[in-house]
C-alpha cells in the first residue's frame, strides 16, 4: 500500500513548502503537483520541498473542470505505473493541512490538560482501515488571523493561527485505488467523487481539514485582487467560478469577491482573539510538525510583542506551561495596549494554575477589578 498526495497550484510560493512537508509528515510516500501556470517561484519551492511536478497547464481563468481533469489524469497514469496493488491518494489545495479529527486516534479530551498520546498519521489510519472502506470524509476548519505573524514559510501555519471554526463544508480528500478496478474520480475540489461503478464504504467525519486561506495580509489581498480584478478585455480569472455559483447557487458572484471586499475587516475583527479562549477546539499539540515543537520560534516579520504572544500560545496549547509562562512574561515587557496586558496576565494566571496555584490566585486578585465581563467570565474557567 502507498499513500500519495496531489495538488493543483497557482502562485502559492509562500505556503507550498509547508504544505508539502505536512503531507510527508502525515506519512505520504510521494507528493505530486499540477501547476496551473504559476508566475512566481511556486514550482521551484515545491520541488525543493520534495514534491514532484507531474503536469502543467495554463489558463486565463480559474477553471475547476480543467483542474479536475489534470488531477485525475495524473493520478490514473501514476496508478497504472505503480507496483502497489493499493494506492491511497490525498487530494488537497495548497492551503489545506488535513489531519485526523476527533474520531479514531484521538481522545475526546483535547483541552490543555489532556494527556497527549501519540497521534496516528494519515498513513497509519488508512493502513488500518478494512478493505470495505474506499474513501475518507472530513470537514473544513477555517483558521482565523488573530496575531501577526499570521504565517511564516516553512512552519505549520497553525502555530501562528491556532484558532479555527468548523465551516460545516464537507470534503472527501482521501480515495483508495485498487489495481484492476475502474478509476475513481475526484470531483469539484475533492468535495465529492465518482466511484465509477466501484462499491465501497466512506469513513465519515474522520478528518479535520485545516484551511489557511488567510496569511500575510498584504500578500493575501494582492492574491485575491488578481483573482477578482478585470482584465483589459473585461474578463476575470474568477469568471468560471462566478458562472458556476450563478448556475448552482443562484448568486451573482462567488465567495472570492466577498472575501476580497471584507478582507481587512476580517483581520481586524479577529485581532487578539486567541488570547480569549481556553482551547483552539482541536488537538493542537498533536499536529504533525517537521521541526522541533519545543523550539522557541523567532520570526523577524512581526513585532517582538506579537512574536512572544504567538510563542506563548504555541507552548500553552502544547501543554508546556513553564515555557508559555516565559513567553507571556516576555510579551508583558513590550509596549502593549491595556486590554492586551490584562489578557496576558490572565494567561499567566492560567499557566501558574498548573504549578503554583497561590501565584495564580494572586495575579487574579490583582487584576480582577480592572477586568470587563468577558475577562471575568474567562477567569471563572481557570483551574484554580
Amino acid at each position: 500500500m502507498q499513500l500519495n498526495a496531489i495538488l493543483c497550484l497557482w502562485n502559492e510560493e509562500d505556503i507550498i513548502a509547508s504544505t508539502v512537508r505536512h503531507a510527508f509528515a502525515q506519512g505520504c510516500d510521494n507528493v505530486c503537483f499540477v501547476d496551473n501556470g504559476s508566475t512566481d517561484d511556486t514550482v521551484r519551492v515545491a520541488q525543493e520541498a520534495g514534491a514532484r511536478l507531474v503536469a502543467s497547464f495554463r489558463t486565463d481563468v480559474f477553471d475547476e473542470s480543467k483542474k479536475v481533469h489534470y488531477l485525475n489524469a495524473a493520478v490514473e497514469a501514476l496508478n497504472r505505473a505503480s507496483s502497489h496493488d493499493v494506492n491511497w491518494w490525498l487530494y488537497i489545495d495548497a492551503d489545506e493541512f488535513p489531519d485526523l479529527g476527533p474520531g479514531p486516534g484521538y481522545g475526546a479530551d483535547t483541552g490543555p490538560d489532556a494527556v497527549m498520546s501519540p497521534a496516528l498519521t494519515l498513513r497509519d489510519f488508512v493502513a488500518g482501515l478494512p478493505p470495505s472502506v474506499g474513501a475518507v470524509h472530513g470537514y473544513m476548519h477555517d483558521h482565523l488571523p488573530t496575531h501577526r505573524p499570521y504565517f511564516a514559510s516553512g512552519y505549520h501555519p497553525a502555530d501562528f493561527m491556532p484558532l479555527c471554526v468548523n465551516t460545516g463544508v464537507e470534503k472527501v480528500p482521501l480515495l483508495r485505488y485498487v489495481r484492476g478496478a475502474p478509476h475513481v474520480a475526484s470531483l469539484g475540489g475533492a468535495h465529492t467523487f465518482d466511484p465509477n461503478g466501484n462499491t465501497f464504504d466512506v469513513a465519515h467525519g474522520a478528518l479535520n481539514i485545516h484551511h489557511f486561506n488567510y496569511r500575510d495580509l498584504d500578500r493575501t489581498l494582492e492574491r485575491l485582487a488578481r483573482l477578482v480584478s478585470r482584465n483589459a478585455d473585461g474578463t476575470s480569472r474568477i469568471d468560471w467560478m462566478d458562472a458556476y455559483t450563478r448556475r448552482v447557487h443562484g448568486k451573482d458572484r462567488s465567495m472570492y469577491h466577498e472575501r476580497y471586499a471584507t478582507l481587512r475587516e476580517t483581520y481586524a475583527r479577529n485581532a487578539g482573539r486567541a488570547l480569549k479562549t481556553r482551547s483552539p477546539g482541536y488537538a493542537y499539540g498533536r499536529l504533525a510538525r517537521w521541526y522541533d515543537v519545543h523550539a522557541d520560534k523567532d520570526i523577524p516579520s512581526a513585532t517582538r510583542l506579537e512574536t512572544c504572544i504567538s510563542n506563548g500560545l504555541h507552548h500553552l496549547f502544547c501543554g508546556h506551561h513553564d515555557l508559555a509562562l516565559c513567553r507571556f512574561n516576555d510579551a508583558l515587557e513590550q509596549p502593549c495596549p491595556d486590554t492586551t496586558r490584562l489578557w496576558l496576565l490572565i494567561r499567566m494566571a492560567e499557566c501558574f494554575a498548573h504549578s503554583d496555584r497561590q501565584a495564580s490566585r494572586e495575579i487574579v486578585a490583582a487584576i480582577r477589578p480592572a477586568c470587563d465581563a468577558e475577562m471575568a467570565a474567562y477567569l471563572h474557567t481557570l483551574p484554580m
